[in-house]
């Protein structure tokens, strides 16, 4: 089986390059700003708290980006040529086959298939979790500092007409792109971790769900492990955690 060599780490389509900037280079901005410019309304001098946020938030960071990276190193590594079933699926925007194909992600350029899987879910986890913690620490921010009223739903939902009319000053304008942008990060993850759930608890990939294809459900408890590796409950501390999957990603247990 013939490895795919011309695949490279950043992506070639412009689209997935732009969506690929947004993920590695968002994230870091994203607690640049609230080192700069959220925390420091909360806190008026460097406490174990504010510590424990911050380091809190590297933890989450680490999580997202390092699950990424693997996720891409992986898949670039194991792109194959050849062979054709359900679970191993020719793709013609990687122009490779992929095994165990679940979906093509653009934020990361390349394909989620069995054995970059672990690395996408968790990723995703943790981005969720920070959405989450995100708007807990941004949303009263923005309450205060841009005099929350009966109006600011309406200057959330067309912001560029607020400030068209002066109801909304550019920096409240920033303040509510960054909050929309949270909430929509936030409704996506959940997306996205219902339909991989649904697929990885009944052992299957997208297209399968897709299609009501039974073939690979061998239990909840297998079907996770076939998903994460032998260390599942393990794989949510760190990319670094090595949990073995259960075949080579040719050869299935089926039901």
């Amino acid at each position: 089986m013939e490895k795919q060599g011309d695949a490279g780490f950043i992506p070639r389509q412009k689209y997935e390059k732009a969506a690929f900037l947004f993920l590695f280079l968002g994230v870091p901005f994203a607690f640049v700003w609230d080192c700069l410019v959220v925390t420091p309304t909360y806190y008026d001098k460097t406490t174990w708290v504010v510590v424990a946020h911050y380091a809190s938030e590297l933890y989450i960071i680490i999580n997202i980006l390092g699950n990424f990276y693997m996720a891409i190193k992986l898949e670039i590594l194991r792109h194959v040529q050849t062979i054709f079933t359900t679970q191993i699926i020719p793709l013609q925007k990687c122009n490779a086959c992929s095994l165990k194909r679940d979906h093509h992600c653009i934020y990361l350029g390349t394909c989620v298939s069995y054995f970059n899987l672990r690395y996408f879910i968790v990723a995703v986890v943790y981005i969720w979790i920070g959405a989450v913690y995100g708007l807990i620490y941004y949303l009263p921010f923005y309450i205060n500092t841009t005099d929350f009223s009966c109006y600011t739903f309406l200057q959330l939902i067309a912001p560029h007409v607020a400030i068209f009319f002066g109801y909304m000053t550019s920096y409240t304008l920033l303040l509510s792109v960054f909050l929309i942008l949270i909430l929509a990060i936030l409704i996506f993850s959940t997306f996205i971790l219902y339909e991989q759930t649904t697929a990885i608890i009944k052992g299957q990939t997208q297209w399968e769900r897709k299609h009501d294809v039974k073939t690979y459900n061998i239990g909840f408890y297998k079907n996770m492990k076939q998903a994460l590796g032998e260390k599942w409950y393990l794989v949510w501390l760190f990319p670094t955690v090595v949990s073995p999957l259960l075949c080579d990603g040719i050869s299935f247990a089926q039901t």
